[in-house]
């Protein structure tokens, strides 16, 4: 089957509201003809992309050669409603309208009214802190003022000269903050183990990166990008209780300015998703039901403890919903992770199960938006949900999404871990050929690469033949019970770090120690 076109890629990418407006907007716009909303409809109701089908059906436009120049108008009109419908929702277009709107009255001698709207520009575009359209409408001020016959026009471009070099070093600084934040954030993402000697120099980069951010105030932008990079570095030092507190700072941050939220209501939920992200790590569920409740744009249903800091969230969550599919893939791939990972550590094995189909469902719609990293975690998150469930097949069925596909540097934890969830799922089969041939293999690939972990150690020591069959329920049973000493031992030695798997395999032996009882 061929590659989905462009065009095709766009109509499945709108929402409802944007497809309805869309044939709004269109209505009469093509006289006669009205084969471009012919194909809009066609390829709306197309579940997956078929060229024969769209050919048959459009064959007299295909014959006449005429159809990539259909499937170029229709592209086009999209992309204008899109315009239209977006026109005022966004910030930053409106800012750039407005500077637009100052320099086409400029061109028509109407000097006064060009300084209003660019006043108005100014005034947006300070209230929302957005610096790089600032030195635009400076630049423009300044040009303004040299050109026209104004009292004090010297002392007015002192002053404009100055908001400029403050603006660029503004600029510099936010821009700093943001890359160095990237950068590192890149790195947490991958789950990429960091050296001592790599964490030294991230950290002593940084310090000299905060010595210029302390020259002036940031604007909001560098404020809390600062402290997510404070944050992540935390992360990899292993302070996991300092990444959260910094992770809730930022979002304090984002509370005290409810009108970024209004404008920026994407990258507000990612942040509050990582702060809740974090508190999961912590193992504290307390408030999952509240953060959850408000990243899905409700009043949270429980009071929470923090419901004072967090006041402007709360005002602000009718501007929570997503409001294109970008935003809509961002947020499902989020709260598809967070609901699962609550409702496996709550114990609510059948609410996690009912999530299920809707998660299939949008890792299908928004495939080209979800992250590897996060693709990984849900496939293996549901695995998770099966094996609570005993359902072994369905376990295995997406465990081996992750197993049977190239390596990738995404999530390499669990990418490693899976073969040994298989063996174990092998094991709950009864196919005790198989998790021995399994077993041995794992063992051997280790071996050959030297790169085994002391978890990893244990367990194939463990599953190396005395659990499998061909031994009485009473020899199985104390070969387990002899895995679970061992593996609550290694459990205290790690004095709280986490480790991929441990928890799982625990809840693998206490199950199947209860079957031999």
């Amino acid at each position: 089957m061929a590659a989905p076109s462009n065009l095709f890629v766009l109509v499945k990418s709108l929402t409802r509201s944007e497809k309805r407006y869309f044939t709004i907007f269109n209505a009469g716009q093509g006289g006669e003809d009205t084969n471009y909303l012919r194909l809009f409809e066609f390829l709306d109701k197309m579940h997956k992309y078929d060229k024969e089908e769209i050919q048959e059906a459009f064959a007299e436009e295909f014959e006449a050669k005429k159809f990539h120049v259909l499937q170029n108008y229709l592209y086009t009109l999209i992309l204008r409603a899109l315009r239209a419908y977006n026109d005022g929702k966004d910030i930053e277009a409106n800012i750039q309208n407005m500077i637009q709107e100052a320099d086409l009255l400029e061109k028509r001698g109407m000097y006064k009214q060009s300084a209003e709207h660019l006043n108005l520009a100014r005034r947006k575009a300070e209230k929302y802190e957005k610096t790089y359209l600032l030195l635009a409408i400076k630049r423009r001020e300044l040009s303004f003022t040299a050109f026209r016959n104004e009292a004090l026009m010297v002392e007015r471009i002192d002053e404009i000269s100055k908001d400029l070099d403050e603006l660029i070093q503004k600029i510099t600084l936010e821009h700093i903050a943001m890359m160095t934040y990237y950068k590192i954030g890149t790195l947490s993402r991958k789950a990429t183990r960091i050296s001592q000697e790599q964490l030294d120099s991230l950290k002593s980069k940084w310090q000299q990166e905060i010595s210029l951010l302390g020259k002036t105030n940031l604007p909001f932008t560098g404020k809390y990008f600062r402290f997510l990079t404070d944050a992540y570095l935390a992360k990899f030092s292993g302070n996991y209780q300092e990444f959260s507190d910094l992770l809730f700072e930022v979002v304090k941050i984002w509370s005290d300015h409810p009108h970024h939220i209004k404008d920026q209501p994407h990258r507000f939920r990612i942040y509050l998703s990582n702060y809740l992200d974090s508190l999961h790590g912590l193992g504290d569920f307390s408030h999952s039901q509240a953060i959850i409740e408000i990243l899905e744009g409700r009043k949270p249903s429980i009071p929470f403890a923090f419901s004072k800091e967090l006041s402007g969230v709360i005002k602000s969550l009718k501007f929570l919903e997503p409001r294109n599919f970008n935003e809509e893939g961002e947020f499902f791939q989020s709260i598809a992770f967070l609901k699962l990972f609550f409702y496996l550590n709550t114990k609510n094995w059948g609410l996690a199960q009912k999530e299920i189909e809707w998660i299939e469902k949008g890792m299908s719609t928004y495939k080209e938006k979800i992250n590897r990293a996060r693709e990984l975690v849900l496939y293996y998150l549901i695995s998770l949900v099966y094996f609570m469930l005993d359902d072994t097949d369905r376990a295995l069925h997406w465990l081996l999404k992750i197993i049977n596909q190239s390596r990738n540097d995404h999530r390499r934890d669990l990418q490693r871990f899976a073969p040994f969830l298989q063996l174990m799922f092998f094991i709950d089969q009864g196919l005790y050929e198989l998790a021995r041939d399994k077993t041995n293999d794992l063992r051997r690939r280790m071996k050959r690469k030297d790169d085994v972990s002391t978890f990893e150690k244990l367990i194939l020591d463990h599953l190396k033949g005395d659990i499998f069959a061909h031994h009485t329920k009473k020899v199985q049973k104390k070969a387990f019970e002899a895995f679970a000493k061992d593996l609550h031992d290694f459990k205290v030695q790690q004095n709280g770090v986490f480790t991929l798997g441990l928890d799982e395999t625990e809840i693998w032996i206490e199950k199947n120690i209860k079957k031999l009882l």
